[in-house]
C-alpha cells in the first residue's frame, strides 16, 4: 500500500522525530519512512506529494484498520533498520506514535497494547 500526503511536511517531521528518537542518522529514518510508506527511496515519496488522494488520516480509521495499519508501519521501518540500528519494535512505535506520520489520532491505551502484541 502506497500512502499519499498532501504535502511534505508529515513524512519530514516524522523522519527528524524518529532520528532523534531511535539516535538515527536522518538519511536511515528518511529512508525507513519512505519505504514504510510505499516507496522506493525518500527522493520517490518527495517526487509523489500531491500525487492522488491523500491516504486516510487515523482519525477517520476504526480501531481495527488503525492498529493494523500501525503494525505494518512499525515492521516496515524495523525491517528496514534492523542491519544498521538494535531498536525494538516497542521503541519504533514509541517513535512513530509521537511523530504523528498518518495522523493526529489521541493515543489510546488498549490500541496501543494491542498493536504491541501485534508486533
Amino acid at each position: 500500500m502506497r500512502f499519499h500526503f498532501p504535502n511534505a511536511t508529515r513524512p519530514k517531521k516524522a523522519a527528524k522525530r524518529l532520528a532523534a528518537q531511535l539516535s538515527l542518522p536522518l538519511s536511515t529514518a528518511q529512508r525507513a519512512v519512505a519505504r514504510a510508506c510505499g516507496y522506493r527511496d525518500w527522493h520517490e515519496l518527495n517526487d509523489h506529494v500531491h500525487v492522488g488522494p491523500p491516504c486516510e488520516l487515523d482519525t477517520a480509521l476504526t480501531s481495527e484498520l488503525y492498529v493494523n495499519r500501525q503494525v505494518q508501519l512499525i515492521l516496515a521501518i524495523a525491517r528496514d533498520i534492523a542491519a544498521t540500528d538494535a531498536a525494538t519494535d516497542g521503541d519504533i512505535q514509541h517513535a512513530l506514535a509521537q511523530a504523528r506520520l498518518t495522523g493526529d489520532r489521541p493515543l489510546r491505551l488498549n490500541e496501543q497494547i494491542a498493536i504491541r502484541l501485534a508486533c
